[in-house]
């Protein structure tokens, strides 16, 4: 997975680490799933992850495109149950 440098911010503001995004990602539930909107050379498809936690519930969302075969983070979320 890479971790654009948005994400990373985000990660830094709300506390969640590498490791928890990358649990979420791997552990977690698909929540959304948005199709490529217009045709491309590449095709990129947006997911959105979840994983609920005792106090807290992490969002992650990756893109991935038919052209790379790595995850890139996006943005993290996270919040109080």
């Amino acid at each position: 997975m890479i971790f654009v440098d948005h994400a990373q911010d985000r990660q830094d503001e709300r506390g969640v680490t590498d490791a928890q995004a990358e649990d979420c990602v791997c552990t977690g539930r698909s929540i959304r799933y948005e199709p490529p909107t217009k045709p491309t050379k590449s095709v990129q498809m947006r997911c959105n992850f979840e994983k609920k936690l005792k106090a807290h519930t992490i969002m992650v969302v990756v893109t991935v495109s038919d052209s790379d075969p790595n995850l890139f983070v996006v943005t993290v979320t996270k919040t109080k149950n």
